[in-house]
């Protein structure tokens, strides 16, 4: 008997798309609604021992072969146009990390890099005059950078539809979607991540179809990408479905029980921003410590600070980055600091977390009086649960950003960053641009956490109000739709 399921190939790279396509309701969805999933991965062993602890263990795994991209990527004048592609988007935000890209390059000690750096910026000036230029400029990249590194996988599942979660500005997804083009699968492109539209640089201009957060993300592909809006479809964010799930979080009682937490206390979330970045965690964390220490409208606060998953990035081992968290927790003894480090289940996929992290993370948010970050999505994330944040806009002044690639940690440009901006300017948080501003507004919040009320309202509905809480299902309906009516 003939199987006439359509074939929905999913391009997982790393845990970060693996937490949105099968963590959530989109794999079960697509398979409720009839469809075959196929799971295309850079981790095939972390992704099949995750599968089987699930109620889909038979869902097929394929590896994704990088090798043949790699020495393509390589080539001179590849690189030189893909660089000039992610560097092209007229935004605040790429200015400013093309900016970091030539003073790095300057403090290179290669010749090579800084003629590559020279020629890229020639080439951005140029795509910059207009958008056709641009397009032409990408036009040649696909050409030039089109390789049958998977055709094997190709050949043999013959996919009706293929899943990415970029529109071509991760590692190895353009590869993979000029390799799907070519041979006349369509492609649909969810946006990953909140910042992707504005930061990441322009996309192939492959995608049949594209999948947004919000009618904000679809704006800026619009004006910013040149993209058709015919073919953009709002779906909403469906990791945070499960924020929406009251019955899935925990108690007070047991994330307290979990987290080690004295039950009397009221808890302040730090959220760590990448060390890749930022230098300063463990300095703002101390900066807290010591207030919570010593004020007295703070004494009755506990800091939790949970860690980037960056510093697990080498799969299951944890990476200190030379910061000392142990020592600062003994220092300051658990009625003051607990340390939360996520659970990582990866084997040969970087960031795959356990399925409890979004539960646990959500619990945490749940249950603060107050989340202090560096300008990430947690200012979405508390806003849904109607917690008052600070950013910290400042860092320790004794880190060294002038060696090479020691530009990008620059607190300050994050805060200018185009999706950044539109949590202040949405009034839905306080920035605190030194220690004494950080610690008086952890008091003034602690005294007063309604303020910025309304202002986080308008942060939730703005960027991920579409479909909260059934993002899931809608943004899997929609694949299934388009790959059934193929």
């Amino acid at each position: 008997m003939l199987n006439n399921k359509k074939k929905i190939a999913l391009l997982i790279e790393q845990g970060f798309g693996a937490r949105v396509i099968l963590q959530t309701d989109i794999l079960k969805t697509l398979i409720e609604n009839g469809t075959d999933p196929i799971i295309l991965t850079s981790g095939p062993d972390s992704i099949t021992r995750y599968l089987q602890n699930t109620q889909y263990p038979d869902v097929p795994v394929y590896s994704l072969e990088t090798e043949k991209y790699d020495r393509n990527s390589r080539l001179p004048f590849v690189r030189i146009l893909r660089m000039i592609r992610l560097f092209s988007l007229k935004t605040q935000t790429v200015s400013d990390l093309f900016k970091m890209e030539i003073k790095d390059s300057k403090a290179h000690p290669n010749i090579n890099n800084k003629i590559v750096t020279s020629i890229v910026r020639m080439g951005v000036l140029l795509a910059k005059l207009n958008h056709r230029i641009a397009n032409t400029i990408i036009s040649l990249e696909n050409k030039i950078a089109h390789v049958d590194g998977n055709k094997m996988f190709f050949d043999e599942v013959n996919p009706n539809l293929l899943i990415t979660t970029s529109i071509g500005t991760f590692d190895h997804d353009a590869y993979v979607i000029r390799e799907a083009y070519k041979k006349g699968i369509k492609v649909v492109s969810y946006i990953l991540s909140w910042d992707n539209t504005t930061v990441r640089g322009l996309g192939t201009n492959l995608s049949s179809r594209i999948i947004t957060w919000s009618e904000v993300m679809k704006s800026e592909l619009i004006n910013l990408h040149k993209i058709d809006p015919d073919i953009i479809h709002v779906g909403g964010v469906p990791h945070y479905d499960t924020y929406m799930n009251n019955d899935r979080l925990w108690s007070r009682k047991t994330i307290y029980e979990k987290m080690n937490i004295p039950e009397n206390k009221d808890i302040i979330l730090l959220g760590t921003k990448s060390p890749n970045t930022y230098k300063s965690n463990p300095f703002v964390a101390r900066i807290i410590c010591n207030s919570i220490k010593k004020n007295q409208a703070l004494q009755n606060c506990v800091l939790i600070v949970r860690l980037h998953p960056i510093y697990f990035r080498n799969n299951k081992t944890y990476q200190s980055y030379n910061e000392n968290w142990e020592s600062l927790a003994a220092e300051f003894g658990p009625d003051i600091i607990a340390l939360d480090y996520p659970q990582t289940i990866s084997y040969d996929l970087k960031y795959l977390m356990a399925d409890e992290e979004i539960i646990k993370l959500g619990s945490i948010l749940k249950n603060s009086k107050i989340v202090v970050n560096m300008f990430s999505t947690l200012n979405i994330e508390a806003s849904i649960f109607n917690i008052p944040t600070i950013n910290v806009a400042f860092q320790d002044k004794y880190i060294n950003t002038t060696a090479y690639k020691q530009a990008r940690f620059d607190i300050e440009a994050d805060k200018r960053q185009t999706h950044n901006l539109r949590v202040t300017d949405n009034d839905s948080t306080v920035v605190a641009y030194n220690a004494i501003e950080l610690e008086t507004e952890l008091i003034k919040t602690i005294r007063n956490p309604h303020q910025k009320k309304l202002g986080r309202s308008k942060l939730v509905q703005s960027e991920c109000g579409a479909n909260l809480g059934n993002a899931g299902s809608n943004i899997g309906n929609f694949i299934s739709l388009i790959a059934n009516n193929q």
